[in-house]
């Protein structure tokens, strides 16, 4: 599934077929503006979404988010660092949509093109697909209102052969330049296990760490229900091929997460479906309700502070990142 799952071709995910599945009923029923189906600290059925340190958030009727140009009333910036076009839809879709319905500016930055994402590289070289996939990360930001997105343009797949310090350090300096006060980004077992995600979770977290310390730090993760849940499809889409552990948070544990309302459930379809040249097989084949309500699961847990910090530490400064004073 683009950069999630095994290598894909340009026409969907995956040569797999995947068995048409019926969405199961939701552990509870939903309720607009609220987590569904959740126990612990992020299920807060009064303050609006999204919960947590953000704080609560008027409701409002369904509708499509503003642009997100500059901070909006509250300030606040979220920032997203992901390796390839469409890791940021599947992951935090639903995140960042709630941002935006909020005023926050919502900035990404996408280290890749995923242009070696295909299996009939004769009809999608690199170049063709590099184009094509650009086009969709900004087709499927603007369905979320976002429209500032920075692209490293990394070779797809060479992440984890790249100079640490200097990918460090260009994350670091956009995280300079827009002062975010949320980053998301892979945590250290990179979601899927892909090289390139982990690679990236790395220099993001290395920047945050130098130049962005206040900000809140997630990765993103699933709940044992989502594994229970949607065991069969994860594994029909080879979901987690370089994965021997698939991340599993419980929900007491998480910060955000984990069942979007409806009205963001159908912005994140909308984003997803952007990405028609990684996503367009596997909803033909699955059904669009049934991929609407196994993506519809976004879940973050917080990184580990002082395990971060201590390994900061030892990053020399040849990395070319000023200490946060």
């Amino acid at each position: 599934m683009g950069g999630m799952g095994r290598p894909t071709s340009a026409a969907g995910p995956t040569p797999t077929r995947v068995a048409r599945m019926t969405p199961p009923a939701p552990a509870v029923a939903p309720v607009a503006g609220t987590l569904v189906g959740l126990t612990g600290p992020v299920a807060d059925a009064t303050s609006g979404w999204p919960p947590g340190p953000w704080g609560p958030r008027p409701r409002r009727r369904t509708r499509r988010p503003r642009r997100s140009g500059s901070a909006g009333p509250t300030g606040r910036t979220l920032l997203g660092v992901w390796a390839h076009p469409d890791d940021e839809a599947l992951l935090s879709a639903g995140l960042m949509a709630a941002h935006r319905r909020r005023g926050d500016r919502v900035v990404v930055v996408t280290a890749t093109a995923g242009e070696h994402g295909t299996e009939d590289p004769v009809t999608w070289p690199p170049a063709r697909l590099a184009a094509c996939r650009r086009a969709e990360l900004r087709a499927s930001l603007a369905a979320l209102g976002v429209d500032e997105v920075h692209l490293l343009d990394y070779e797809d797949g060479t992440c984890d052969r790249q100079d640490d310090a200097v990918a460090t350090m260009r994350i670091a300096q956009v995280m300079e330049e827009v002062q975010p006060e949320l980053i998301v980004t892979f945590g250290p077992d990179g979601v899927s296990g892909h090289p390139d995600h982990v690679a990236v979770g790395r220099w993001a977290t290395d920047a945050w760490a130098r130049t962005r310390p206040s900000a809140e730090l997630w990765y993103p993760t699933f709940t044992p229900r989502f594994h229970r849940t949607w065991g069969e499809l994860n594994d029909g889409i080879g979901l987690w091929f370089a994965q021997p552990e698939p991340p599993s948070t419980a929900p007491a544990d998480l910060v955000w997460g984990e069942r979007l309302p409806d009205d963001l459930a159908d912005l994140k379809l909308a984003a997803l479906e952007a990405h028609h040249s990684q996503t367009g097989r596997v909803i033909e084949q699955v059904g669009r309700t049934t991929y609407r309500e196994w993506w519809r699961h976004e879940s973050f847990r917080r990184a580990d502070v002082v395990a971060l910090f201590a390994r900061s530490a030892a990053v020399p400064a040849s990395a070319g990142i000023r200490q946060a004073a």
